[in-house]
């Protein structure tokens, strides 16, 4: 095994030979599996209820995107958590752009 291995998180010291030793090895963090489960199949309900509800163009179009905001801090936290990077910068960037927005446009106008 390497110094830079990914399944171990200590501390390193190279031998005389160059070959990588290991003082400390710690196990990797767990990852929280039912909490970003959960936050995944919530994030995931409230975006088709928000969807659903902006799609329907009636009274509750702007409460819609409120609903459908909310799942945006649910679904970057799950891929924060899942150490999901792309899920994480999708999260962030258009849901929470795409839905400020659309609170901005039918709540306070």
């Amino acid at each position: 095994m390497i110094a830079s291995d990914s399944n171990y998180q200590g501390l390193a010291k190279k031998s005389q030979d160059n070959t990588a030793v290991y003082s400390e090895i710690k196990r990797p963090k767990r990852k929280p599996k039912r909490l970003i489960k959960n936050l995944a199949l919530s994030a995931t309900l409230l975006t088709a209820l928000g969807g659903l509800m902006v799609a329907s163009n009636t009274a509750v179009t702007r409460y819609g995107f409120l609903v459908w905001f909310l799942s945006s801090p649910q679904l970057a936290l799950a891929n924060y958590l899942d150490r999901n990077l792309s899920g994480f910068v999708y999260a962030i960037t258009l849901f929470l752009f795409v839905d400020l927005l659309g609170v901005c446009r039918w709540i306070f106008h």
